[in-house]
C-alpha cells in the first residue's frame, strides 16, 4: 500500500516513522511546511532528512490545497493519505485523490471536543478522562468515522506539555496497531454518535 503523509509537527514525525517501518506500507511522499514557515506551529518539526531517509518524496507546501501540491500528491499515487499535524482543512479535491480515503488524528475522545486548541481546553474544562482518536476525514470538522481511540486518565497536575506527550504515545500505539489493518482493508469505520458531539472553546 502506498501512503502520502501530510503534516509538520511531532505527531507527523511519529506517523512518518511508523509508516516507514511498516512492511505493508510504502511511504511515497511527505507534504510539509517549508522551514521558513516554521513559526506557524510552536511544535514545528523539520521532516526533510527523515523523509528522504525513508525514500519518500519531500513536498514543501505553504498551502496543502494548492493546485500544484495536489498534482504532486496525485503523482505519488497514494492508496491512503494520512493528514496528521496539519492545521489546514482538507478540501474535497484533496480528499478525492486517494481511493482508500484519508486518516486524521485528533487529541480528544471524538465526537467530544472537536475543533482547535483541544489540549489546553481539555485541562481548562477539568476533564478527568480523555482519548486520542484516529478517524476517517470527511468534509466536516473532526466528524468522520472512527478508526481507533486510545483512552487514558488525566493527572491532577497535568500540564499542556505532559498531556501533549501522552497524546504522542497514544498516537504511536494506535498507528502501529492500525497500519496493518488499513493495509488489509479491515480497519473499522465507526460512525460518530452526534448525541455526544461538542466543540472546543
Amino acid at each position: 500500500m502506498r501512503a502520502v503523509l501530510i503534516g509538520a509537527v511531532e505527531s507527523t514525525r511519529i506517523a512518518l516513522r511508523v509508516l516507514a517501518e511498516a512492511p505493508e506500507w510504502e511511504l511515497a511522499a511527505v507534504v510539509t511546511l517549508p522551514p521558513d514557515l516554521a513559526a506557524r506551529h510552536s511544535d514545528f518539526v523539520d521532516l526533510g532528512d527523515e523523509t528522504l531517509a525513508a525514500g519518500a518524496k519531500l513536498i514543501h507546501a505553504p498551502n496543502g490545497n494548492a493546485p500544484d501540491v495536489l498534482a504532486q500528491i496525485r503523482d505519488a499515487r497514494p492508496d491512503v493519505m494520512f493528514v496528521i499535524g496539519w492545521s489546514q482543512l482538507c478540501k474535497p479535491e484533496m480528499l478525492g485523490i486517494a481511493a482508500g480515503g484519508a486518516i486524521g488524528y485528533h487529541p480528544a475522545p471524538l465526537p467530544h471536543l472537536r475543533g482547535r486548541a483541544v489540549i489546553p481546553w481539555t485541562i481548562l474544562l477539568d476533564q478527568r478522562v480523555t482519548a486520542g482518536s484516529l478517524f476517517w476525514i470527511d468534509e466536516g470538522v473532526d466528524s468522520g468515522p472512527l478508526v481507533a481511540q486510545h483512552y487514558f486518565h488525566l493527572a491532577a497536575d497535568e500540564t499542556a506539555q505532559s498531556l501533549y506527550d501522552r497524546h504522542m504515545e497514544a498516537l504511536e500505539a494506535m498507528m502501529r496497531d492500525v497500519a496493518p489493518k488499513l493495509a488489509a482493508g479491515t480497519a473499522p469505520r465507526i460512525v460518530q454518535d452526534e448525541r455526544y458531539a461538542s466543540s472546543s472553546g
